[in-house]
């Protein structure tokens, strides 16, 4: 089961859906997160800790943030 299906299944019992991510694949799964009532993205610090503990860079993560915020997801 993909995660919109997850997403729509939740939404359809009536709960508050929130998704918590290290912005990796924000890109990629942007439509299933629109569904989303909220989106916890996960920034430790610079880019050297960041690229270390999350196996993200910093300028890709601010730009998935930046992606979520013009489609209207709540970050």
């Amino acid at each position: 089961m993909g995660i919109g299906k997850i997403i729509r299944y939740c939404k359809s019992k009536g709960l508050f859906v929130s998704v918590t991510t290290n912005g990796v694949f924000i890109k990629e799964k942007i439509k299933d997160l629109k569904g989303v009532d909220l989106v916890l993205v996960s920034l430790d610090g610079g880019a050297e800790i960041q690229d270390k503990t999350k196996h993200s860079n910093v300028p890709n993560l601010l730009e998935s943030i930046k992606l979520l915020r013009q489609n209207k997801i709540k970050v």
